[in-house]
């Protein structure tokens, strides 16, 4: 699997939350996408959106979940965006900060890196989790890959 650590500078996301059930994510978030879909929050959010960023296309932020070990977490479809969030979205900022960012061939299928990532990667490396979102990138279709930016620290 095609990984890179990249160092962030400050960001922003602007986009919708939603409070997941962690057992049932894999059945309610594309739920959250379907419906996001039928009301517009797409081109919402392309209008709101920098897209001269490293974290680019639309955003699955993954926030409060303590990595898959609290019941619940916050999902929130976003978009990388300067701008003041409109009202029903949120903003969140994102200090400099380090991630390890795997690149997934395909459809939106990141399952498969989240595996690899707790398997293989992170006991084999000198990092360990830093206490921020993750972020999946889903990427133009035509470019037929999606990432998963998951943030990194240096074990102390």
């Amino acid at each position: 699997m095609n990984s890179r650590i990249e160092e962030m500078n400050r960001f922003s996301i602007v986009g919708v939350k939603k409070r997941v059930n962690t057992k049932q994510a894999f059945d309610s978030i594309p739920t959250i996408w379907a419906q996001a879909s039928e009301q517009g929050l797409f081109d919402q959010l392309f209008e709101i959106g920098s897209f001269d960023h490293k974290v680019r296309g639309l955003l699955g932020v993954c926030s409060g979940g303590n990595f898959g070990k609290n019941e619940e977490f916050d999902y929130i479809l976003a978009i990388a965006s300067n701008q003041e969030p409109s009202e029903g979205m949120v903003k969140m900022d994102f200090p400099d900060s380090t991630w390890i960012v795997f690149e997934v061939p395909g459809p939106p299928a990141l399952q498969e890196a989240w595996d690899y990532f707790y398997s293989d990667w992170i006991p084999n490396s000198p990092y360990e989790l830093a206490n921020l979102p993750a972020i999946e990138c889903y990427l133009p279709i035509e470019e037929n890959k999606n990432e998963l930016w998951i943030p990194i620290s240096n074990k102390e």
